[in-house]
């Protein structure tokens, strides 16, 4: 938001501190961008109408996506913390002791025994298992069907989110890797040539705005698959060596799932992670060395 005002405020601060020294001269009034009118632009009210659409176009468009980022971010974090409660439900799975089962009740007061037995089928990116859920089960084999059907949902949250984010995400990062680059690049350029001091502002606070929201989305992702990984460490954990057969069974289902760790896709190219964004500032380093060159060749 911050680059955003820069650019709105910096024409009326610039020709606010420059009209003193044009010695009553008439002066040209920038605006936020660069615009042609076929009308006098200079004039008023043309110039502060032109002014204004500008600055309300350009708050509004940086604020839509802000609050775009926020929901996509919101997303992200919702599911990491579903994947951290799933580790620590899985973790904490331990034997209970063996109870006869017409004294075992269950939350809704009825006898286990009583019961009737169900299969559960665990689905997830094109594998599918039936796990047995029947009551007579110990107490640890049917929290287990629990956890593995909670994974299951977020591995479907998580290609519900591929869906909604990936091609908007993939537009973002590229365009960011290529303000990124032009905007070093325009810079380096006005080092060059002499500082504008303005625009040398403007262009860094910019800089760091697309550095800083290609790199939330990446650690954001970063923080699922990290997630996901921890969740084999807490298969490995809980106590499977003193169950029954059928939990080792159901575990050995949850583990060749939580093998593959969850990663949020964009574009269908490139996963949001850290080496992809070490790839995005390694890409773009190489195309502003690469306008730099033929720049210098000119």
């Amino acid at each position: 938001m911050v680059p955003a005002l820069l650019w709105v405020l910096t024409p009326a601060l610039v020709d606010a501190m420059s009209a003193p020294a044009a010695n009553c001269t008439a002066a040209t009034r920038g605006t936020p961008l660069p615009v042609w009118a076929p009308f006098d632009l200079q004039r008023s009210p043309n110039y502060e109408l032109v002014y204004a659409v500008q600055a309300v176009t350009n708050v509004v468009m940086n604020l839509t996506g802000l609050f775009l980022d926020i929901f996509f971010v919101t997303l992200m974090l919702h599911l990491t913390a579903e994947l951290d409660v799933l580790n620590l439900n899985v973790a904490s799975l331990q034997p209970s002791p063996v109870a006869p089962a017409a004294s075992l009740e269950s939350r809704d007061g009825d006898s286990l025994a009583e019961q009737t037995s169900t299969d559960a089928v665990y689905t997830a990116r094109g594998d599918s298992f039936r796990v047995r859920t029947s009551t007579s089960r110990s107490h640890m084999y049917r929290l287990l069907v629990k956890n593995i059907q909670h994974h299951q949902m977020i591995i479907m949250c998580v290609d519900d989110l591929e869906r909604v984010m990936g091609q908007s995400i993939f537009v973002i990062l590229l365009t960011n890797v290529i303000n990124i680059c032009s905007q070093a690049f325009a810079s380096a350029v006005l080092f060059r040539s002499g500082i504008d001091w303005g625009l040398v502002t403007k262009m860094l606070f910019t800089f760091v705005a697309y550095m800083f929201e290609t790199g939330m989305f990446c650690m954001f992702g970063q923080a699922i698959t990290d997630q996901s990984e921890r969740l084999v460490e807490s298969v490995g954990g809980c106590g499977w060596l003193e169950a029954e057969a059928g939990v080792r069974r159901a575990l050995l289902v949850m583990l060749t799932q939580a093998s593959r760790p969850l990663t949020v896709h964009v574009g269908k190219v490139a996963a949001l992670s850290r080496s992809s964004f070490l790839q995005l500032l390694n890409m773009s380093y190489t195309v502003f060395n690469l306008l730099f060159e033929l720049q210098s060749a000119d």
